[in-house]
């Protein structure tokens, strides 16, 4: 009886082994003694999955080298800094009244203008780069920035008077030299912000120039292919025609010829 009992254990004892065996060989790989879940949160070893740290790794470096929109950076000026600014502003805005579309976007900027810590940086050259490869937004930007933005941001603090009569034209000067590249290179916006400021000021004669926003007009009428754009500076270009002299007329198909030569050529 007793070696039948210890012959019944020898046989369960082996059977389990079978099976522990048998069960160990059909699971994955990386699962027989840990739980998933719990592995993930661990630093990886030597031979362990790192995609997930990598990946962190690489979004990191992106957002090191992501290059920062001057238009953002611009829109984060005046934006609280700190949680404590944000509070203070908070307590300030409701007690003020302000309304709760204003609040909601200060606050949406805020979680946005972290990733900016340095909002001191020149946004305004960051416009004019982007500008120049053919942004109309950043070249809209700069025409809503007001001389005293421009000269803080430039670090034109202290200036003799005629220092700042020559920052200011230039300014102005950078402007319509922006709009006209991307006039040049067929943005129908570009071309219509030219015709109307030319109608009040050119930063060259530091008056109005009939001619110049005539040119501009008779460029885009010859440009586009929108039905409703066409209508829209043929309306400007009669109203323009009805305040210029013969000569100013003259003078911008003449200027008008240059912009299509110029246009033919990629706009450079």
């Amino acid at each position: 009886m007793k070696n039948k009992l210890i012959s019944l254990v020898i046989v369960i004892s082996v059977a389990v082994l079978v099976a522990w065996s048998l069960l160990n060989r059909n699971m994955p790989f990386g699962q027989h003694e840990t739980n998933p879940s719990v592995y993930d949160t661990k630093e990886p070893n030597n031979g362990t999955n790192t995609n997930a740290l990598t990946t962190i790794a690489v979004n990191n470096n992106k957002e090191t080298h992501t290059e920062i929109s001057g238009i953002e950076l611009r829109r984060c000026r005046n934006i609280p800094k700190t949680k404590d600014a944000l509070d203070t502003f908070l307590d300030q805005a409701h007690a003020n009244g302000e309304s709760f579309q204003y609040i909601e976007d200060v606050l949406n900027r805020f979680e946005l203008c972290k990733q900016y810590p340095d909002t001191k940086q020149n946004y305004i050259q960051l416009l004019i780069n982007d500008a120049n490869k053919g942004s109309i937004a950043s070249l809209n930007e700069i025409w809503k920035i007001p001389e005293a933005e421009y000269f803080e941001i430039m670090g034109f603090d202290s200036q003799s008077r005629e220092d700042i009569i020559f920052n200011r034209k230039e300014f102005v000067i950078t402007k319509y030299r922006l709009a006209h590249k991307l006039a040049t290179s067929g943005n129908e916006e570009a071309i219509l912000k030219l015709v109307k400021s030319y109608q009040h000021y050119d930063p060259l004669s530091q008056k109005p120039n009939h001619a110049k926003s005539l040119a501009y007009a008779n460029f885009g009428l010859h440009m586009t292919q929108d039905n409703d754009y066409y209508l829209k500076l043929d309306w400007f270009k009669q109203r323009i025609l009805g305040n210029s002299s013969p000569e100013e007329v003259e003078s911008a198909f003449s200027i008008t010829e240059q912009l299509l030569i110029e246009a033919d050529r990629g706009g450079n």
